[in-house]
């Protein structure tokens, strides 16, 4: 009996550790355009500074050391990707992607918990497997995605949107080549749990906006949507008419709703959306 394909050259096994790919990398062009804003940002230990665009074609980034002293620009990868619940996608998680962007010929960005019966407890996050916390579906946040990455001039032959199921690292590599980037923010106990398991299972990791707070969360989101107040500000405009489409406002009062009843585990494999 034939086997089944599989991107490796050897049959893994769930819980094996995979090994690394070679990456090949370019000299990257940070000629970008799109979305307009003056910023500061840390990138891998080295400070942007000025206005960026990042979309499609424009002006440049200029990178300067922690000594203020310039240096090269930093490479660019074949394939990078940014992953998230995006619960819902918000102007930091666009800031996120189009950074990955702007450094990857090819974007992939890998959506979690994509469905109920792909979403764990985490003892680095005690929330995210919460009805509460996971109110949308796999197939809108696709849309509020590819909306916000249309408004920033984003070509979308350069993207790929996946499914990421962070809790199983045997099945990464059927969703992203092993040559992929991993671009991670650390802004908590979680994220620093994501770049040590990528790490363990082989891939390449490079830490974005190090030492920077987290400026707007999805947990602040989704509780603007429930109280119906002032949430339009925090994500793009093209998200916004997804979730008013949808009627998030309604979906957010209703999975936060407590599961009378229920245990925690019970209540994670409930869908949360229609």
């Amino acid at each position: 009996m034939r086997r089944p394909y599989s991107p490796f050259k050897t049959p893994v096994r769930p819980g094996q550790a995979l090994a690394r790919s070679p990456l090949p990398e370019r000299a990257m062009s940070w000629a970008c355009g799109g979305v307009e804003r003056a910023k500061t940002e840390v990138i891998s230990g080295f400070v942007s500074t000025g206005s960026t665009n990042l979309g499609m074609g424009g002006s440049s980034l200029s990178l300067r050391g922690p000594g203020g002293s310039d240096r090269q620009p930093a490479m660019r990868v074949r394939y990078g990707m940014a992953h998230g619940r995006f619960q819902p996608f918000h102007r930091g998680h666009l800031e996120y992607v189009l950074a990955v962007s702007a450094r990857s010929d090819h974007l992939i960005i890998g959506i979690t918990n994509p469905d109920p019966w792909q979403t764990r407890a985490e003892a680095a996050d005690a929330q995210r497997h919460t009805p509460e916390a996971n109110p949308f579906t796999f197939f809108e946040r696709q849309r509020m995605i590819r909306a916000a990455l249309h408004a920033a001039g984003v070509n979308p032959l350069r993207v790929s949107l996946v499914p990421f199921p962070i809790h199983e690292p045997e099945r990464w590599a059927y969703y992203c080549p092993r040559e992929t980037v991993q671009f991670v923010r650390v802004f908590s106990a979680w994220g620093r749990e994501k770049v040590a398991r990528l790490r363990t299972a082989g891939w390449r990791v490079e830490v974005l906006d190090a030492g920077h707070a987290k400026q707007v969360s999805g947990r602040t989101v989704r509780q603007r949507l429930r109280e119906n107040r002032d949430w339009r500000d925090l994500v793009p405009p093209g998200v916004a008419a997804v979730l008013d489409e949808i009627g998030a406002p309604d979906r957010c009062r209703v999975t936060a709703e407590p599961n009378i009843g229920r245990s925690d585990e019970e209540a994670a494999t409930l869908p949360t959306s229609p």
